[in-house]
């Protein structure tokens, strides 16, 4: 039976029930103190909550999604929200942020997780799908939006991982994204402007600032680090999230 109090040392948070396919989740990355929040739904279908494994107690309400083969499943006007990650204020904090979905939408704006505020401007941080059904990891600062956008084009029902890392120096080159496991793309140097805050939730399923771009798909897995991932340890995140979907 998996427990994750078998490789994370800090105060475990009540599970009664294992992961299903408990296959490759072991893994000292799990136990990162950096990892702020780690989000897998298979195992725990029908419980009234997305529960938070990294023993930081930042659970998700769920609005509307529906627990379905190992995944929560977004039909386009549900969401998850999953609290403030006061500590992740972009740019001035180093931040990955990793998402293993299935499409399941095409040919309008979607987000995958967000914590984009509006205070004179937008400011936060995003992982959304454009309307050309490619991926796009945003920073930013007063207002001013710093995109990385892969020339990568997803396919209906394709299962895929994507990582947003940035490494906190207040730079659009510290910017870079990779999908399933694979370095796609740095951004082009620009100075990324300190926002004065960002009081939004962090939300998957739906922009945090607006009820729109509402995500048509499953979500498997969530991890947020606040640090910089290196490649290798962005590919061994894609190992471990394709392990629950075989």
């Amino acid at each position: 039976m998996w427990d994750k109090r078998n490789y994370n040392m800090r105060t475990p948070i009540p599970i009664t029930k294992p992961l299903l396919k408990p296959v490759g989740i072991i893994h000292p990355l799990l136990n990162d103190p950096a990892l702020e929040a780690l989000y897998i739904p298979n195992g725990y279908e029908g419980v009234d909550k997305l529960i938070d494994l990294s023993g930081n107690g930042r659970h998700g309400s769920l609005a509307g999604p529906l627990w379905r083969g190992g995944a929560l499943s977004f039909d386009g006007d549900d969401y998850i929200d999953c609290g403030n990650f006061a500590d992740l204020v972009t740019p001035n904090t180093p931040l990955s942020v990793f998402t293993y979905f299935k499409v399941g939408g095409k040919g309008s704006i979607e987000t995958l997780i967000s914590k984009r505020g509006y205070s004179g401007g937008n400011v936060g941080w995003k992982i959304e799908q454009t309307n050309e059904t490619k991926l796009k990891f945003t920073i930013y600062g007063n207002g001013t939006a710093n995109d990385v956008i892969p020339n990568h084009v997803l396919g209906i029902n394709e299962i895929v991982s994507v990582c947003g890392v940035y490494n906190g120096t207040g730079n659009r080159s510290g910017m870079s994204m990779y999908i399933d496991g694979v370095f796609l793309l740095s951004g082009t140097a620009q100075v990324i402007d300190a926002p004065t805050t960002i009081s939004a939730n962090v939300f998957l399923g739906r922009d945090s600032a607006k009820a729109m771009r509402y995500l048509i798909g499953d979500i498997y897995m969530v991890a947020i680090f606040s640090r910089e991932l290196n490649a290798s340890e962005v590919l061994t995140l894609h190992k471990i999230a394709r392990g629950l979907t075989k």
